[in-house]
C-alpha cells in the first residue's frame, strides 16, 4: 500500500500523482496545506504498509510474517538447511534491524558462523526472493555471488520492530516506493555523490540533519 493509498484510507483525501523528479510546487503547497503529510509519512512508516494493520497488533502481525518466512518459505527453496541456518538468518535481520551502516561483512559472517560463502550467498538470495530483504547492487555487478552495495529490510515497515533507525529507514522506503513504480534501483556508482542510481538519476535521500557528503 502506498503511502497515497494510506492517506486516502485513514482520512479519506485522495491527493494527487506526483513525478518526484519533475515537482509542480503548486500542487506541492496544495497537499501541505491540506494534510501534515509528514506526520502521516512517519505514521505510515511504522504500520501503513498493509491494510491489516486495522485488524490486530502490527509488530506482532510482522514478527509472525518474518519468522513464518524463516522458517516455512526459505526451506522449499534451499536444498539443505540446518538449525545453525536459521540462526544465522535471524542474526542477519537482528543486525539490519539496529544498524546504521546497512551491508554485512560475508566473511566475519561466516568465520564466525562456521559456514562457507557459497550457502551464506545461496541463504541471501533466498532471503531476497522471499521477501524479508531487498539487496541493492551497482548496475553493473553482474557475479555470481555478492552481497550488493546496501542490505535493507524487503518491507520498510519491518525497522519498527527494531531501533528504527530513521536513515536507514527512509533509504529502504525509497528503495521500495521507486521498485514499486517498475523504476529500476541501483546502488549510486559512487557513494560521496548520493544513495541511488534511479533512471538515470543520482538520489540522496536526506533527512533534516543529513549534510551532502563531500569528498
Amino acid at each position: 500500500m502506498s503511502l497515497r493509498e494510506y492517506i486516502y484510507l485513514r482520512d479519506g483525501v485522495l491527493l494527487p500523482l506526483l513525478n518526484p523528479f519533475a515537482l509542480d510546487s503548486s500542487v506541492v503547497k496544495e497537499i501541505m496545506g491540506s494534510i501534515k503529510v509528514l506526520a502521516a509519512f512517519e505514521e505510515y512508516l511504522d504500520r501503513g504498509f498493509r491494510p491489516s494493520y486495522l485488524e490486530c497488533d502490527y509488530k506482532e502481525q510482522i514478527e509472525h510474517i518474518i519468522e513464518k518466512t524463516i522458517h516455512s518459505d526459505v526451506p522449499f527453496f534451499v536444498a539443505q538447511i540446518s538449525d545453525i541456518h536459521f540462526r544465522l538468518m535471524s542474526a542477519v535481520l537482528g543486525f539490519l534491524a539496529i544498524s546504521k551502516v546497512p551491508t554485512l561483512n560475508i566473511e566475519r559472517m561466516c568465520r564466525e558462523w562456521g559456514i562457507g560463502k557459497r550457502k551464506l550467498y545461496e541463504l541471501l538470495s533466498v532471503m531476497e526472493a522471499t521477501g524479508i530483504i531487498k539487496i541493492i547492487f551497482k548496475e553493473n555487478d553482474n557475479r555470481t555471488f555478492s552481497k550488493g552495495e546496501k542490505i535493507f529490510f524487503g518491507d520498510p515497515a519491518f525497522y519498527s520492530i527494531g531501533a528504527k533507525n530513521t536513515g536507514t529507514r527512509r533509504e529502504a522506503y525509497v528503495a521500495e516506493a521507486f521498485e514499486d513504480a517498475k523504476s529500476r534501483v541501483f546502488a549510486c556508482p559512487d557513494e560521496q555523490n548520493g544513495d541511488f542510481l534511479i533512471n538515470k538519476t543520482v538520489v540522496e535521500v536526506g533527512g533534516k540533519n543529513k549534510r551532502r557528503q563531500t569528498s
